[in-house]
């Protein structure tokens, strides 16, 4: 991944996605986070569910895991 700029940061990520990513791999039954992302590069179905476009760019996979770090963090 490339380093954001210091002076803008980076781009936020949409807050309904993060949440869609877990979901999608419930309800597929998909073992790992890290496979959900691979999955969803090529599944055109589960990019439509995630309001993604074939050419954007699929988040990397070690986003939802600091979000639940940084959801836990805030709750305790």
């Amino acid at each position: 991944m490339d380093k954001c700029p210091l002076d803008d940061g980076c781009p936020s990520l949409d807050p309904v996605m993060l949440i869609k990513h877990p979901l999608l791999q419930y309800l597929c039954a998909i073992k790992s986070m890290h496979q959900t992302i691979k999955d969803i590069k090529v599944n055109a179905v589960y990019r439509w569910f995630l309001d993604l476009s074939l050419l954007d760019e699929v988040p990397h996979f070690t986003i939802s895991g600091k979000t639940k770090s940084v959801e836990i963090h805030q709750v305790l």
